[in-house]
């Protein structure tokens, strides 16, 4: 599972070099920009939901859901995150770079996914 997530992590970065040579993006160091107060205040109501999904399932369940949260709360913020950049500040294309990491995180949280029911099934059945 390590290797598969280092090869997704790579595979972002080299998109994201591709698609800032192809585009002439100018990336802007600012990665809490706001573009308008709902996507303020949406991205901070998912910050603190996260932040209680993961102190309630990580003290109540003791299993390593932790993957499963860390990997969709990314997917959720980067495409939240990508859809603003989209709707009010479409000429810069930074969107184009978001949602390369957005589609990244939803890859790597079905394969956690998958390899999280591979590894739980012989257990199951043990129970069962």
């Amino acid at each position: 599972m390590l290797v598969f997530g280092w090869v997704i992590l790579l595979i972002i970065i080299i998109l994201n070099r591709y698609l800032k040579k192809k585009f002439n993006i100018n990336e802007d160091n600012l990665p809490f920009r706001s573009y308008s107060n709902l996507h303020k205040w949406l991205e901070r109501i998912l910050f603190l939901g996260f932040a209680i999904l993961f102190v309630v399932v990580n003290y109540l369940f003791f299993d390593v859901v932790e993957d499963y949260l860390f990997f969709g709360f990314g997917f959720i913020l980067f495409a939240t995150r990508a859809f603003m950049e989209y709707k009010f500040d479409r000429e810069d294309k930074q969107y184009l770079l978001t949602l390369v990491w957005a589609i990244g995180l939803l890859v790597m949280f079905v394969g956690s996914n998958i390899h999280m029911q591979q590894t739980i099934a012989p257990y199951k059945e043990v129970v069962e």
